[in-house]
């Protein structure tokens, strides 16, 4: 299970026993939980600190061709060589992309399916506000790089210790908070959990790259699910184009489960619709689910998550046995 950007596993475990891993587990399934570079769970290094800029250097890209590679090594050592399902959320699909469509022979041997919801490749229909940000980010990356810093949390006990003083100090704070993960990832107050709210809210952000941020802004201005801009002369270097090649999402041949859903006004229905339609027919068997009433987070997070995601999926998986 890869989780989305600026979280870590946790995401998959906060409601207990009616968690989404929880609830797999009780289930019979063997789950394992990544934690992407540079998160609470995973920022050691063999020579870097987290403290230095070059750490930081990494995007989508590196976390899809190198890093699920390793997780899978990883678990079919300990499973003996059992296929296995690959479940992603928003950059988690994202990764699930890059790495079954550059190394989709190794994909189709190791892995029985994918579940990708949410799937951040392309951006054309958002929304939100990223459609007026990649100058700012452009600026935002300069500044960063001047400053020598990799990520925007580098501090981030600090961050959660304070946020959790605010918060009792002024309870409205939650509503504020509320209103901003509307405007980013789609208005679904009905779906908004009191009993988790507090803690997610203090506990969600967590480390993650400028450079993967800036990754995602190149992908908004040119519409394209695409490697890492880093100039013509050194793309030429790296990728023998002057531009940066595509992922070749329609290489895929692994069985895939595209998610989406109508209030989710960041990654949309109709965006995840072109990540479906360019797949091949192999990997297209599993189809495309259009949910209603979530957002970008509510697959994890939402009031009904459990009626309206998580059921379905497990009747899903079941299936897949």
């Amino acid at each position: 299970m890869h989780h989305s950007i600026a979280t870590h596993s946790r995401i998959y475990l906060w409601q207990g026993n009616d968690s989404l891993a929880i609830t797999l587990w009780r289930n019979g399934f063997d789950v394992w939980l990544a934690n992407q570079r540079g998160t609470s769970y995973s920022n050691k290094h063999t020579h870097l600190s987290k403290y230095d800029f070059r750490y930081w250097n990494f995007s989508v890209h590196e976390m899809g061709l190198y890093d699920v590679s390793s997780e899978i090594d990883l678990i079919r050592k300990k499973t003996n060589g059992s296929k296995i399902i690959y479940f992603g959320h928003s950059l988690g699909s994202a990764i699930g992309l890059v790495y079954s469509s550059l190394k989709p022979d190794e994909a189709k041997n190791y892995l029985k399916s994918m579940i990708l919801a949410a799937p951040s490749s392309y951006f054309e229909h958002s929304n939100n506000i990223m459609g007026f940000m990649p100058n700012i980010q452009i600026l935002l990356l300069k500044l960063m790089e001047f400053l020598q810093i990799g990520s925007p949390f580098l501090f981030l006990p600090l961050w959660i210790h304070s946020s959790r003083i605010f918060l009792r100090l002024f309870p409205m704070i939650t509503f504020v908070a509320a209103v901003l993960v509307g405007v980013l990832c789609g208005f679904s107050f009905s779906e908004l959990d009191p009993t988790f709210f507090n803690y997610e809210a203090t506990n969600y952000l967590n480390n993650f790259s400028w450079k993967t941020i800036h990754h995602f802004y190149q992908m908004v201005v040119r519409n394209t699910f695409q490697m890492f801009d880093y100039g013509e002369e050194k793309n030429f270097e790296i990728y023998g184009s002057k531009s940066p090649l595509l992922y070749p999402i329609g290489e895929i041949k692994v069985p895939t489960l595209i998610v989406s859903s109508e209030r989710d006004n960041l990654v949309t229905i109709k965006d995840v619709e072109r990540v479906f339609e360019e797949l091949s027919p192999e990997a297209k068997v599993h189809g495309h689910w259009k949910l209603p009433f979530l957002n970008h987070l509510d697959y994890l997070t939402g009031l009904r998550r459990k009626e309206l995601f998580v059921d379905t999926l497990l009747a899903f998986l079941n299936n897949l046995k």
